[in-house]
């Protein structure tokens, strides 16, 4: 989940399903007009759980006793995510993991890799991801273009949110803030090259506010560039973090759809939100209303890419089923009864019913 400033955003053994072969060669080609040849590399080598393994799962709620650590809980599900091997800066510190106070901007508190901390300024958002400056200063989602001097850093962060509703919720919510990672480690290497664009092209002493200015007509005017990621380059440049939050929660769906519930039912919406994947789709429709048009191509590529190619035939049946299942909560008038089924079913209609969140369920 990112923040615009001053508000906020959003086991050692696993078990992976053997890698399938890529698609054939003219899907890959159609896939690489509609997205980039980068996107596509990535979405061709992704790798799916298929077991969060052995878990008590009184430990992963808020009633949790007193002798969990939650640190033993955040290290076990980066290790689940392979964080260190994905993501440069927490490969770089050994994937530790961060204490730190607060989230702010303009602080040190928050350190390049993982970090932990009790609460963001939204109390219900369960991870934050953001950059870190040449000098340790945490900047959110705010990428600090300066045309010398170290390149930023990425710095993700969970909170005790993240851990209270289940293993694989905290599994969703780490994977949705590594995609942010991911997306930033893009950004900080097209910061890279422009800068030696720049030098090349005689830049000297510019002021960051002139670096900012013309780092981004470098990127618009950039022939090359995939599309996916100058929709992201130009999302950051404006604050609308619409298109990094969709691939984000597209992402943290397509974590742990598999692992959940497969059988659409509002029994599993008793506690006033939906399954965590379940939560991640809806918020994917809900967050990333106004994505770049390539950017929302390639989420939904990547989710058809997702169920044909590593769902079972059970597991797809599943997933249009949920699919029904949502769009008729979003569309069809909720019961008015006082029964904890009705009063979910109501809580489900207000969530689904906006019309990007349909028009999201239904492109799928």
């Amino acid at each position: 989940m990112l923040r615009a400033r001053k508000a906020a955003r959003a086991a050692d053994r696993i078990g992976v399903r053997p890698a399938l072969p890529p698609p054939p060669e003219h899907r890959v080609l159609a896939l690489q007009r509609t997205i980039g040849n980068r996107a596509v590399t990535r979405l061709l080598q992704r790798d799916f759980v298929r077991d969060l393994g052995p878990t008590n799962a009184a430990d992963w709620t808020p009633k949790r006793g007193e002798s969990v650590n939650v640190f033993t809980l955040f290290e076990e599900i980066a290790k689940l995510a392979k964080a260190a091997e994905k993501l440069r800066d927490v490969k770089a510190n050994g994937a530790a993991i961060n204490a730190a106070r607060t989230a702010k901007e303009g602080e040190k508190d928050v350190k390049p890799g993982l970090n932990f901390i009790g609460k963001l300024e939204n109390d219900q958002a369960g991870g934050e991801t953001g950059f870190v400056d040449a000098e340790g200063v945490y900047r959110g989602p705010h990428l600090p273009v300066t045309l010398d001097g170290a390149l930023p850093r990425v710095s993700v962060t969970l909170t005790g949110k993240a851990f209270d509703r289940g293993k694989d919720h905290a599994y969703a919510v780490l994977r949705h803030e590594m995609e942010h990672a991911a997306h930033f480690e893009l950004m900080i290497d097209r910061l890279a090259e422009w800068r030696k664009d720049a030098v090349k092209g005689g830049a000297s002493g510019l002021s960051p506010t002139a670096s900012r200015e013309r780092f981004d007509r470098w990127v618009t005017k950039s022939k090359l560039m995939d599309k996916v990621v100058k929709a992201l380059l130009q999302g950051e440049s404006a604050q609308n973090h619409a298109s990094t939050e969709l691939l984000a929660y597209t992402e943290g769906f397509m974590s742990v759809f598999h692992l959940g519930p497969q059988a659409p039912s509002i029994s599993l919406m008793l506690t006033g939100d939906f399954p965590a994947a379940i939560h991640q789709l809806w918020k994917a429709g809900e967050k990333g209303q106004g994505a770049a048009d390539a950017v929302r191509k390639a989420a939904i590529a990547r989710i058809r890419d997702y169920e044909k190619n590593f769902l079972s035939a059970a597991e797809r049946k599943a997933f249009r089923a949920w699919l029904t299942f949502l769009i008729d909560l979003g569309t069809q008038t909720p019961p008015q009864g006082q029964t904890d089924e009705a009063k979910a079913a109501r809580m489900a209609h207000a969530k689904l019913k906006p019309q990007a969140v349909l028009d999201w369920l239904k492109a799928l």
